[in-house]
């Protein structure tokens, strides 16, 4: 389907009344066209991995899962979608040797594990006003920059590239305080023509200053004889210890999160707990896409105002799921990406929503102020409030426990009186 700029306009609107009828006030850069928030220059080119996002970042079952179109690129004689989750041991002229992800093998006698940081790259997709959000590595830290020296990195946990849905009425609050951490993105707008999957740049992104994203990651140093990879490993630990603590992920369990002072998002499967700066949120095994803002320019431990939306990731059988109503007569329409190894196939589903029963634990931290005086709400699609939502009380903060199944609504606000 072509771009529709009528459609998004509707997207934006909606999520512009969502927004305003639960007291946010929106900048005047964002109330006359749908677009102009590109002035706020908050987003950046993507250097050369455009590559990347063309056969590696939809796969279906997305957060959490890893890419299976590249693993055919890479794989040449393994089968498509195997991605080793380890390093694989195998036997070559009677000698153990250690062979990557990236199919190539090294003497087991000559490697040594160390923690490096690694850069990531992020970017947001808005697919007719339903925004994606994909981070995935920068792969450059494989490249040795020493060419002297013959040593090699190669990464010993998975590489992975995560694709997080955002449903349109947070969106805004997603532009305006999660993305200026980031240092690289870019809005594409991807099209199907004639069978083929095809990228489309919409607007020319601003160049700008921003933070870089780093975590730290396992991987395996190779060398030759006689290079002194004592010193490289050293020089590298020494590096990876300035790694920065506003992204988390865990590729066994399946998920990743975010946080700034304002913002926090997460996604995949919710095994126990996780911790996103001054939030903690808990659920037993559930797949949850979360995504919690300040809505007040404080930040979150001080704000007087949170929005928490809640969403799922595919629609699988089974699932019970609740649509959304119309707008002004308009039935919005949803894009979902189904993966079936290299295939990408697109099907139009009624509806804005995508709830999936879910029951979450949230804790957040608060600095100042009398917490009895919180209160919380689910919301409508239209932003008035449903029914109110008990709170346990802490002395450091209080705790929601939403039950997505009983509420039939992503939305939920919390204030003070």
């Amino acid at each position: 389907m072509k771009f529709s700029a009528e459609m998004d306009s509707i997207y934006f609107m909606n999520t512009k009344r969502f927004l305003r009828s639960i007291g946010v006030k929106i900048p005047i850069a964002c109330t006359n066209n749908p677009y102009s928030y590109y002035e706020q220059k908050i987003f950046y080119k993507i250097s050369d991995f455009l590559a990347v996002h063309n056969y590696g970042s939809y796969c279906g079952n997305s957060a959490g899962g890893w890419v299976r179109n590249r693993s055919e690129l890479l794989f040449k004689n393994g089968k498509p979608g195997d991605f080793p989750t380890r390093m694989l041991t195998v036997n070559y002229k009677n000698k153990p040797v250690i062979v990557d992800e990236w199919n190539i093998g090294y003497p087991i006698d000559s490697r040594a594990e160390v923690m490096v940081m690694v850069p990531g790259l992020a970017a947001l997709y808005d697919y007719d006003g339903l925004f994606y959000f994909d981070f995935f590595e920068h792969y450059d830290y494989l490249i040795n920059p020493e060419k002297k020296k013959k040593y090699y990195m190669t990464s010993l946990e998975q590489p992975f590239s995560i694709q997080t849905i955002f449903l349109p009425s947070i969106s805004f609050a997603f532009r305006q305080f999660m993305l200026p951490v980031f240092t690289d993105s870019i809005v594409v707008n991807v099209d199907r023509a004639e069978g083929e999957l095809i990228q489309q740049f919409r607007f020319n992104p601003f160049p700008g200053l921003s933070s870089q994203i780093y975590f730290q990651k396992r991987v395996i140093l190779s060398y030759e004889k006689g290079v002194p990879y004592t010193e490289i490993v050293e020089k590298l630990e020494k590096k990876s210890k300035i790694v920065l603590s506003n992204f988390v992920w865990d590729w066994e369990k399946g998920y990743i999160g975010l946080h700034s002072d304002k913002f926090a998002a997460f996604a995949g499967i919710l095994d126990s707990y996780c911790k996103l700066g001054n939030i903690v949120i808990r659920g037993d095994k559930e797949f949850v896409v979360l995504t919690i803002a300040s809505l007040d320019t404080l930040n979150l431990s001080k704000s007087k105002k949170i929005l928490i939306t809640v969403g799922a990731d595919a629609i699988t059988k089974g699932d019970k799921l609740y649509t959304a109503p119309t707008f002004n007569g308009e039935k919005p329409i949803m894009y979902w990406f189904l993966g079936k190894e290299s295939q990408r196939q697109i099907e139009r589903i009624p509806g804005i929503s995508y709830i999936k029963p879910v029951s979450i634990n949230i804790f957040i931290k608060k600095m100042n102020g009398d917490i009895s005086n919180i209160r919380a709400f689910s919301l409508d699609f239209e932003g008035n409030k449903k029914r109110e939502i008990p709170l346990l009380y802490y002395m450091e903060g209080f705790e929601i426990n939403i039950m997505t199944g009983e509420s039939k609504t992503p939305y939920y606000l919390i204030e003070e009186r």
